[in-house]
């Protein structure tokens, strides 16, 4: 399993253009191969701010994502929208324990 997370920073006033851009393109993933997971959250303190989290099966099906359609889409609004900043990191979670 692989775990994609991390924030994207967009200006304030683009916030719900984007958020409404996330809502489609989860939608679209959460219906690929191998997706277990797929969501954004919209700081509260930050309403220009949303982290997303992922989880895949493995690398194939997160390309095979990045590759999709919907992906182009996604970062064409962003790009339009003024993405500010991007912090995504990818891992591979070790033993897992349930809290």
């Amino acid at each position: 399993m692989l775990i994609v997370t991390g924030t994207i920073d967009v200006p304030a006033e683009n916030a719900d253009a984007v958020a409404e851009a996330a809502i489609a393109v989860s939608q679209a993933t959460r219906a690929e191969k191998g997706c277990r997971v797929y969501a954004f959250w919209q700081s509260v303190e930050n309403p220009g701010q949303f982290r997303v989290y992922e989880e895949w099966d493995d690398l194939d099906c997160l390309k095979a994502h990045g590759a999709s359609d919907h992906m182009g889409t996604w970062r064409a609004a962003l790009k339009d929208l003024g993405v500010l900043g991007r912090d995504v990191v990818m891992f591979e979670p070790g033993p897992i324990t349930k809290l």
